[in-house]
Protein backbone atom coordinates (compact mmCIF):
# COMPACT_ATOMS: atom_id res chain seq x y z
CA UNK A 1 0.00 0.00 0.00
CA UNK A 2 2.51 2.81 0.95
CA UNK A 3 5.37 1.24 -1.79
CA UNK A 4 3.70 2.70 -4.52
CA UNK A 5 3.45 6.11 -3.08
CA UNK A 6 6.71 6.52 -1.77
CA UNK A 7 8.20 5.53 -5.23
CA UNK A 8 6.18 8.57 -6.67
CA UNK A 9 7.27 11.08 -3.74
CA UNK A 10 10.86 10.20 -3.81
CA UNK A 11 11.64 7.46 -6.03
CA UNK A 12 12.35 3.90 -6.44
CA UNK A 13 16.31 4.13 -5.40
CA UNK A 14 16.03 6.00 -2.41
CA UNK A 15 12.50 3.98 -1.35
CA UNK A 16 14.16 0.81 -1.97
CA UNK A 17 17.38 1.64 0.56
CA UNK A 18 14.92 3.08 3.26
CA UNK A 19 12.75 0.68 3.23
CA UNK A 20 15.27 -1.94 3.13
CA UNK A 21 17.01 -0.41 5.93
CA UNK A 22 14.02 -0.76 8.18
CA UNK A 23 13.14 -3.99 7.10
CA UNK A 24 16.76 -5.52 7.66
CA UNK A 25 16.69 -3.15 11.23
CA UNK A 26 13.14 -4.73 11.96
CA UNK A 27 13.58 -8.43 11.45
CA UNK A 28 17.18 -8.22 13.06
CA UNK A 29 16.14 -6.72 15.91
CA UNK A 30 12.90 -9.53 16.23
CA UNK A 31 14.84 -12.23 15.68
CA UNK A 32 18.04 -11.50 17.53
CA UNK A 33 16.32 -10.25 20.45
CA UNK A 34 12.59 -12.57 20.53
CA UNK A 35 10.54 -9.54 19.72
CA UNK A 36 6.98 -9.25 18.28
CA UNK A 37 6.10 -12.97 19.30
CA UNK A 38 8.64 -14.90 18.33
CA UNK A 39 11.92 -16.78 20.11
CA UNK A 40 15.20 -15.45 20.06
CA UNK A 41 17.58 -16.83 17.48
CA UNK A 42 20.98 -15.32 18.38
CA UNK A 43 22.47 -18.66 19.45
CA UNK A 44 22.59 -19.37 15.36
CA UNK A 45 25.02 -16.72 15.12
CA UNK A 46 28.92 -17.56 15.22
CA UNK A 47 30.67 -14.10 15.89
CA UNK A 48 27.94 -11.98 17.55
CA UNK A 49 30.02 -8.74 17.15
CA UNK A 50 30.28 -9.06 12.99
CA UNK A 51 26.46 -9.29 13.29
CA UNK A 52 25.93 -5.95 15.36
CA UNK A 53 28.46 -4.47 13.16
CA UNK A 54 26.37 -4.92 10.15
CA UNK A 55 22.95 -4.00 11.52
CA UNK A 56 24.76 -0.65 12.82
CA UNK A 57 25.72 -0.05 9.04
CA UNK A 58 22.65 -0.52 7.57
CA UNK A 59 21.64 2.04 9.86
CA UNK A 60 23.91 4.51 8.85
CA UNK A 61 22.53 3.95 5.77
CA UNK A 62 19.20 5.18 6.04
CA UNK A 63 20.58 7.85 7.84
CA UNK A 64 22.95 8.87 4.71
CA UNK A 65 19.62 8.58 2.27
CA UNK A 66 17.76 10.92 4.25
CA UNK A 67 20.37 13.37 3.09
CA UNK A 68 19.55 12.74 -0.28
CA UNK A 69 17.37 14.54 -2.42
CA UNK A 70 15.81 12.45 -5.22
CA UNK A 71 13.42 13.89 -7.49
CA UNK A 72 11.06 11.54 -7.31
CA UNK A 73 8.69 11.05 -10.24
CA UNK A 74 8.50 14.96 -11.46
CA UNK A 75 4.65 15.63 -12.47
CA UNK A 76 5.89 18.95 -13.70
CA UNK A 77 7.73 17.03 -16.26
CA UNK A 78 4.94 14.74 -17.09
CA UNK A 79 2.88 17.14 -17.79
CA UNK A 80 5.28 18.96 -20.56
CA UNK A 81 5.95 15.89 -22.10
CA UNK A 82 2.48 15.12 -22.63
CA UNK A 83 2.05 18.71 -23.75
CA UNK A 84 4.86 18.47 -26.32
CA UNK A 85 3.64 15.50 -27.78
CA UNK A 86 -0.08 16.96 -28.26
CA UNK A 87 1.51 20.17 -29.93
CA UNK A 88 3.75 17.81 -31.97
CA UNK A 89 0.43 15.90 -32.78
CA UNK A 90 -0.80 19.43 -34.12
CA UNK A 91 2.01 20.35 -36.39
CA UNK A 92 2.25 16.86 -38.11
CA UNK A 93 0.54 17.93 -41.41
CA UNK A 94 -0.26 14.99 -44.49
CA UNK A 95 -0.09 16.41 -47.98
CA UNK A 96 0.61 13.41 -49.54
CA UNK A 97 -2.47 12.17 -51.54
CA UNK A 98 -6.17 13.50 -51.28
CA UNK A 99 -7.09 10.70 -48.35
CA UNK A 100 -4.50 12.26 -46.27
CA UNK A 101 -6.25 14.94 -43.53
CA UNK A 102 -4.49 18.58 -43.73
CA UNK A 103 -4.27 20.45 -40.31
CA UNK A 104 -5.99 23.72 -41.10
CA UNK A 105 -3.71 26.44 -39.99
CA UNK A 106 -6.69 29.17 -40.71
CA UNK A 107 -7.76 31.38 -37.86
CA UNK A 108 -9.76 28.41 -36.56
CA UNK A 109 -6.96 26.35 -35.67
CA UNK A 110 -5.68 29.35 -32.72
CA UNK A 111 -9.42 29.54 -31.64
CA UNK A 112 -9.05 25.59 -30.81
CA UNK A 113 -5.69 26.07 -29.50
CA UNK A 114 -6.80 27.61 -26.11
CA UNK A 115 -9.27 25.00 -25.46
CA UNK A 116 -6.93 22.21 -26.13
CA UNK A 117 -4.58 23.60 -23.36
CA UNK A 118 -6.83 24.20 -21.02
CA UNK A 119 -8.24 20.73 -21.11
CA UNK A 120 -4.56 19.16 -21.11
CA UNK A 121 -4.39 20.88 -17.31
CA UNK A 122 -7.83 19.25 -16.31
CA UNK A 123 -7.83 16.24 -13.62
CA UNK A 124 -10.10 14.19 -16.65
CA UNK A 125 -8.11 12.72 -19.54
CA UNK A 126 -7.28 15.40 -21.65
CA UNK A 127 -8.56 15.82 -25.16
CA UNK A 128 -7.74 17.95 -28.40
CA UNK A 129 -10.34 19.61 -30.35
CA UNK A 130 -8.48 20.25 -33.88
CA UNK A 131 -10.17 21.38 -37.21
CA UNK A 132 -9.25 19.69 -40.26
CA UNK A 133 -9.99 20.29 -43.87
CA UNK A 134 -9.89 17.24 -45.95
CA UNK A 135 -10.51 19.70 -49.04
CA UNK A 136 -14.48 19.73 -49.19
CA UNK A 137 -15.66 20.96 -45.93
CA UNK A 138 -14.12 21.80 -42.45
CA UNK A 139 -14.87 18.92 -40.07
CA UNK A 140 -13.64 18.74 -36.17
CA UNK A 141 -11.60 16.16 -34.55
CA UNK A 142 -10.88 15.49 -31.12
CA UNK A 143 -8.80 13.42 -29.69
CA UNK A 144 -8.98 12.00 -26.77
CA UNK A 145 -5.88 10.82 -24.28
CA UNK A 146 -7.49 8.26 -21.85
CA UNK A 147 -3.77 7.46 -20.39
CA UNK A 148 -3.12 11.10 -18.55
CA UNK A 149 -2.82 10.78 -14.97
CA UNK A 150 -5.75 12.17 -12.54
CA UNK A 151 -4.12 14.73 -10.12
CA UNK A 152 -3.68 13.31 -7.07
CA UNK A 153 -3.48 14.61 -3.55
CA UNK A 154 0.11 13.87 -3.40
CA UNK A 155 0.90 16.08 -6.43
CA UNK A 156 -0.73 19.50 -3.50
CA UNK A 157 2.28 18.87 -1.35
CA UNK A 158 6.03 21.04 -2.13
CA UNK A 159 8.82 19.19 -2.99
CA UNK A 160 10.24 19.27 0.75
CA UNK A 161 6.62 17.84 2.15
CA UNK A 162 7.13 15.45 -0.50
CA UNK A 163 10.58 13.88 0.41
CA UNK A 164 9.62 14.19 4.19
CA UNK A 165 6.72 12.03 3.43
CA UNK A 166 8.08 9.91 1.16
CA UNK A 167 10.69 9.14 3.62
CA UNK A 168 8.46 8.57 6.61
CA UNK A 169 6.56 6.49 4.40
CA UNK A 170 9.24 4.27 3.32
CA UNK A 171 10.38 3.41 6.88
CA UNK A 172 6.76 2.66 7.87
CA UNK A 173 6.81 0.19 5.16
CA UNK A 174 10.20 -1.45 5.98
CA UNK A 175 8.90 -1.52 9.29
CA UNK A 176 5.86 -3.87 8.00
CA UNK A 177 8.15 -5.65 5.17
CA UNK A 178 10.60 -7.29 8.70
CA UNK A 179 7.83 -8.25 10.99
CA UNK A 180 5.56 -9.53 7.77
CA UNK A 181 7.40 -13.35 8.51
CA UNK A 182 6.58 -13.14 12.42
CA UNK A 183 3.10 -15.32 12.30
CA UNK A 184 4.75 -17.70 10.18
CA UNK A 185 7.59 -18.23 12.67
CA UNK A 186 5.53 -17.79 16.14
CA UNK A 187 3.74 -21.04 14.99
CA UNK A 188 7.14 -23.20 14.20
CA UNK A 189 8.58 -21.54 17.38
CA UNK A 190 5.57 -22.77 19.50
CA UNK A 191 4.95 -25.78 18.70
CA UNK A 192 5.24 -27.70 21.32
CA UNK A 193 2.30 -30.50 20.38
CA UNK A 194 3.20 -30.54 16.89
CA UNK A 195 0.37 -29.21 15.40
CA UNK A 196 1.64 -26.98 13.10
CA UNK A 197 4.60 -27.45 10.84
CA UNK A 198 8.13 -26.67 10.95
CA UNK A 199 8.72 -26.12 7.75
CA UNK A 200 8.84 -22.69 6.58
CA UNK A 201 7.70 -23.76 2.97
CA UNK A 202 4.36 -24.77 4.22
CA UNK A 203 3.15 -21.32 5.30
CA UNK A 204 3.74 -19.96 1.39
CA UNK A 205 0.32 -20.53 0.68
CA UNK A 206 -1.86 -18.99 3.57
CA UNK A 207 1.21 -16.00 3.18
CA UNK A 208 0.42 -15.42 -0.21
CA UNK A 209 -3.11 -15.86 0.35
CA UNK A 210 -3.20 -12.93 2.91
CA UNK A 211 -1.33 -10.74 0.51
CA UNK A 212 -3.93 -11.21 -2.00
CA UNK A 213 -6.76 -10.30 0.53
CA UNK A 214 -5.28 -7.31 1.68
CA UNK A 215 -4.89 -6.13 -1.79
CA UNK A 216 -7.93 -6.94 -3.04
CA UNK A 217 -9.37 -4.75 -0.24
CA UNK A 218 -7.45 -1.98 -0.34
CA UNK A 219 -8.30 -2.16 -4.30
CA UNK A 220 -12.12 -2.06 -3.15
CA UNK A 221 -11.56 0.62 -1.41
CA UNK A 222 -9.80 2.71 -3.89
CA UNK A 223 -12.85 2.10 -6.45
CA UNK A 224 -15.29 3.79 -3.43
CA UNK A 225 -13.30 6.75 -3.20
CA UNK A 226 -12.51 6.95 -6.61
CA UNK A 227 -16.41 6.74 -7.09
CA UNK A 228 -16.01 4.01 -9.31
CA UNK A 229 -13.66 5.35 -11.73
CA UNK A 230 -10.08 3.97 -10.96
CA UNK A 231 -7.59 5.03 -13.13
CA UNK A 232 -5.38 1.88 -14.15
CA UNK A 233 -2.56 2.49 -17.02
CA UNK A 234 -2.79 -0.44 -19.26
CA UNK A 235 1.19 -0.48 -19.79
CA UNK A 236 1.69 -1.46 -16.61
CA UNK A 237 -0.78 -4.84 -16.29
CA UNK A 238 1.70 -7.20 -18.29
CA UNK A 239 4.60 -5.62 -16.51
CA UNK A 240 2.53 -6.14 -12.88
CA UNK A 241 2.05 -10.08 -13.15
CA UNK A 242 5.59 -10.78 -14.58
CA UNK A 243 6.99 -8.58 -11.14
CA UNK A 244 4.78 -10.24 -9.14
CA UNK A 245 6.29 -13.62 -10.34
CA UNK A 246 9.40 -12.41 -9.64
CA UNK A 247 8.25 -11.28 -6.35
CA UNK A 248 6.44 -14.71 -5.48
CA UNK A 249 9.59 -16.68 -6.22
CA UNK A 250 12.17 -14.40 -4.21
CA UNK A 251 9.66 -14.34 -1.19
CA UNK A 252 9.29 -18.60 -1.30
CA UNK A 253 13.36 -18.58 -0.73
CA UNK A 254 13.34 -15.84 1.95
CA UNK A 255 11.13 -18.21 3.44
CA UNK A 256 13.45 -21.13 3.02
CA UNK A 257 16.37 -18.76 4.02
CA UNK A 258 14.77 -17.65 7.64
CA UNK A 259 14.33 -21.74 7.96
CA UNK A 260 17.90 -22.36 7.23
CA UNK A 261 19.73 -19.50 8.61
CA UNK A 262 17.62 -17.55 10.60
CA UNK A 263 15.96 -14.05 10.61
CA UNK A 264 19.25 -12.35 12.18
CA UNK A 265 21.11 -14.43 9.16
CA UNK A 266 18.87 -13.81 6.30
CA UNK A 267 17.48 -10.64 6.54
CA UNK A 268 20.90 -8.56 6.68
CA UNK A 269 21.47 -10.34 3.29
CA UNK A 270 18.58 -10.73 1.78
CA UNK A 271 17.37 -6.99 2.39
CA UNK A 272 21.00 -5.60 0.88
CA UNK A 273 20.63 -6.80 -3.16
CA UNK A 274 17.16 -5.30 -3.89
CA UNK A 275 18.26 -1.69 -2.44
CA UNK A 276 21.27 -1.73 -4.60
CA UNK A 277 19.45 -2.57 -7.73
CA UNK A 278 16.71 -0.08 -7.16
CA UNK A 279 19.50 2.32 -6.43
CA UNK A 280 20.93 1.76 -9.89
CA UNK A 281 18.15 1.77 -12.02
CA UNK A 282 17.14 5.26 -10.14
CA UNK A 283 19.97 6.42 -11.12
CA UNK A 284 21.24 5.09 -14.82
CA UNK A 285 17.77 4.62 -15.94
CA UNK A 286 14.86 7.01 -14.84
CA UNK A 287 17.63 9.95 -13.55
CA UNK A 288 15.85 10.55 -10.12
CA UNK A 289 19.10 11.56 -8.50
CA UNK A 290 21.75 13.83 -9.62
CA UNK A 291 24.05 15.97 -8.85
CA UNK A 292 27.73 15.42 -6.74
CA UNK A 293 26.39 15.99 -3.27
CA UNK A 294 23.48 13.17 -3.89
CA UNK A 295 26.35 11.16 -5.35
CA UNK A 296 28.19 11.61 -2.50
CA UNK A 297 25.79 10.34 0.03
CA UNK A 298 24.58 8.02 -2.12
CA UNK A 299 28.02 6.45 -2.65
CA UNK A 300 28.58 6.87 1.00
CA UNK A 301 25.25 4.85 1.65
CA UNK A 302 25.86 2.06 -0.84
Amino acid sequence: MFCVPVINLIGIGMGLLIWGAANLILGWLAGNFGLFGIKSQSDNVNIPALNYVGVALALCVMCLMFFVKSEGNDTSSEKEIEDSKKKDLLRHDHHDTDNQLLLSSSSSDSDSSPASSSSSSSNQPSSITQTVNPGFESIHITIHDDTTKPMSFLDRFNPSQKRLLGCGMAVLAGCFFGLNFNPAQHLMDYNDDGSHSDNGIDYVFSHFCGIYLASSFYFILYCGVTKNQPWVNPQLLLPAYVSGIMWAIADICWFVANNELSFVVSFPIATTGPGIVGCLLGVFVYGEIKGRRNFIFLGAAC
